[in-house]
């Protein structure tokens, strides 16, 4: 099963970020106004909008919905991947959207510009990655790679997009915003993200209330994201039950370090990487009460958020870029392993009826905040705004 899983996972996000360029996608009623490059992931753009990769990752619909925000406005948009160094275009553009380096590649002098981060300040997460290693490195004495870790002159591209973009945006939070140099917060706006497709409401009644069931589930980078510490916190309490969900089997190192609490404890269960709207993804997450993300940095988590819409109580790092308040779960302050197993023990013994509350409240928070329709108008306002 997790063989299968890791594959489908791989395939899927090839299909997804591969340099796959749409030129003239136009759906438009009216004549056009202008041309848009939109630098981000073309390929879903292609994809009718049943297919199932959508049920990944949100960013594959956001890029098609941000494509669809400018034929709205009456671009035409030439859609290229963030990564895509080939590209040589052949129109001048009056808008462009960019995720990292395109922006003073490909900006004319009257070109209206919006860099978008996905994440925190690339230099402030690779610290934060380097300092989870550093401390693995002292618990256990072993040495993993950075999975997280972006390249200066990449960070330097970055920079450079930042300082020419009219708008920035970024899906987080203030605790994301922070992350940036002062001059970059000051254009900067947030945005919200959105979770995965979701099969149907979860109604946290009838979820795990009252259970010792608890999930972590995220994507790739295992320490940066925190599963190193769930495990090791998890190891230390039998009595309760962890299922861990994500493509973690990608890094072998940390399999190789993580071998015993992976498939050695009988209260961790190994699922391997598993969208949300896999019927496999709900068996195993029927008895989950919250669920535990202690990542070091994120732009606004798209897992967490999923979670919290899944009805999952949250036990999370300020880091995930969510703010909640007490009443809907519990910010872990430094993410230590004491600190989680203090947090998870404390949820578990919480009875049914504050439990149902604390699901029900995070859960509204996230349907309401992080919702497909907050996205398309906050992002509509951004683009109305430049065209001023």
């Amino acid at each position: 099963m997790l063989i299968r899983s890791i594959i489908y996972f791989l395939k899927a996000r090839y299909r997804a970020v591969r340099p796959k360029r749409v030129i003239g996608f136009y759906q438009g009623s009216s004549h056009p106004r202008g041309r848009a490059l939109l630098s981000y992931i073309p390929g879903p753009l292609l994809w009718p909008s049943a297919d199932p990769r959508f049920n990944g990752h949100s960013n594959l619909w956001e890029s098609v919905e941000i494509a669809r925000i400018l034929n709205r406005l009456g671009y035409v948009v030439d859609a290229i991947s963030h990564a895509d160094q080939e590209f040589r275009p052949r129109h001048e553009y009056d808008l462009i959207f960019d995720i990292h380096r395109n922006i003073s590649k490909h900006a004319g002098p009257g070109t209206k510009t919006v860099l978008h981060s996905t994440g925190s300040y690339n230099r402030f997460s690779n610290q934060a990655e380097e300092q989870r290693l550093q401390a693995l490195k002292l618990r256990r004495g072993v040495i993993l790679i950075p999975r997280r870790s972006v390249p200066l002159e990449a960070i330097d591209a970055f920079d450079e997009s930042a300082r020419v973009a009219d708008i920035i945006t970024v899906g987080g939070n203030e605790v994301t915003r922070a992350t940036f140099p002062p001059g970059m917060q000051r254009k900067m706006k947030c945005l919200p993200v959105t979770g995965s497709p979701l099969p149907e409401a979860r109604d946290p009644v009838a979820g795990g209330i009252g259970g010792k069931d608890f999930l972590w589930f995220g994507g790739a980078g295992a320490v940066h994201k925190g599963l190193d510490l769930v495990l090791e916190a998890f190891s230390r309490m039998p009595e309760l039950t962890l299922h861990v969900i994500g493509p973690y089997g990608l890094e072998s190192d940390f399999i190789k370090a993580y071998a015993r609490e992976l498939t050695r404890c009988r209260n961790i269960i190994s699922h391997g990487y598993l969208y949300p709207s896999d019927r496999r993804f709900r068996e195993a997450t029927r008895n989950v009460v919250a669920f535990i993300f202690p990542s070091c940095s994120e732009g606004t988590s798209t897992a967490a958020v999923t979670c919290m819409q899944l009805g999952f109580t949250p036990i999370m790092s300020k880091n995930a870029g969510i703010d909640i308040m007490a009443n809907m779960g519990i910010m872990l302050p430094g993410c230590s392993i004491e600190e989680i197993v203090t947090a998870v023990r404390g949820m578990a013994s919480i009875d049914g009826t504050q439990m149902q509350k604390m699901a029900m409240a995070a859960q509204d928070h996230a349907v309401r905040t992080y919702s497909r329709a907050q996205f398309s108008q906050q992002m509509e306002a951004i683009f109305q705004e430049l065209m001023q």
